[in-house]
């Protein structure tokens, strides 16, 4: 694989998160154009794996950004990573804490799935966030609405991105003719989480499990209504901007 061709691929994906964040697009047209973004980075990793291409021809890296950080945050992120062939773990930023609680994002993986699963984490976890305030000033509630509509969403847009990953690895990539893609692509999967976590071994970087959030039951139909969100929101959004730069050591995974 060529630098070209890795730019063809990102523009490709870039195309289809820029549809799906049409407004004026439907909801099955959104999660269609999530699931060719998907298949069209599946079949480039496959193109990379089938072909021997070395880590030379696209560096593995670890890059982040910094963007809202509270525990549903996290937990989207780390679902959006695995999605698109990722490893993810966070650093909260010090001194930091309340509605505007930020964190430092941080995902390795090969630079095209790196920029897609960053760009895409932080709009999924924006457009939650929005929609959350939205509800709460709606219903006239409190914070604790606003933390259960968004654990709700949280927890249907995990289900989504676990239930293409899952698919993907039983049938394969859409549209591909050669046959046992399923069976290659699951074995990439895991071929590309393992060779994620040996470049964190070889950085040194030590981590600790993070904090598991808690949810608040009594507040059941705000959860209700962010389920509903999530199961809506799209999963897409344009790549845009310069290829993101190294992150400091740090401390936290997910």
């Amino acid at each position: 694989m060529t630098n070209d061709i890795q730019a063809k691929i990102l523009a490709r994906v870039r195309k289809l998160m820029k549809l799906a964040s049409d407004a004026g697009a439907t909801e099955g047209e959104r999660d269609n154009a999530m699931r060719m973004a998907h298949a069209t980075l599946a079949k480039y990793n496959l193109s990379m794996s089938q072909v021997g291409a070395g880590e030379s021809e696209e560096k593995r890296g670890q890059y982040s950004k910094e963007f809202l950080g509270k525990p549903w945050c996290i937990s989207i992120a780390a679902a959006i990573s695995r999605m698109y062939f990722c490893h993810y773990y966070y650093q909260g930023v010090g001194g930091n804490a309340g509605p505007s609680q930020k964190a430092i994002h941080v995902f390795i993986g090969r630079e095209s799935n790196v920029i897609t699963a960053q760009e895409m984490a932080q709009f999924i976890v924006e457009s939650v966030n929005r929609e959350a305030q939205r509800y709460q000033r709606g219903i006239g509630g409190t914070y604790a609405d606003y933390r259960a509509f968004a654990q709700g969403a949280m927890i249907k847009i995990r289900q989504r991105c676990d239930d293409i990953v899952e698919k993907s690895k039983k049938e394969g990539v859409p549209d591909e003719a050669q046959p046992g893609t399923a069976l290659v692509l699951a074995s990439l999967y895991q071929t590309e989480e393992d060779a994620n976590k040996a470049y964190l071994k070889q950085l040194d970087i030590k981590l600790r499990d993070g904090r598991s959030q808690s949810f608040d039951m009594r507040k059941r139909a705000a959860m209700a209504n962010g389920a509903v969100y999530g199961s809506q929101v799209s999963l897409n959004r344009q790549v845009g901007g310069a290829a993101p730069s190294s992150s400091p050591r740090l401390e936290r995974k997910s």
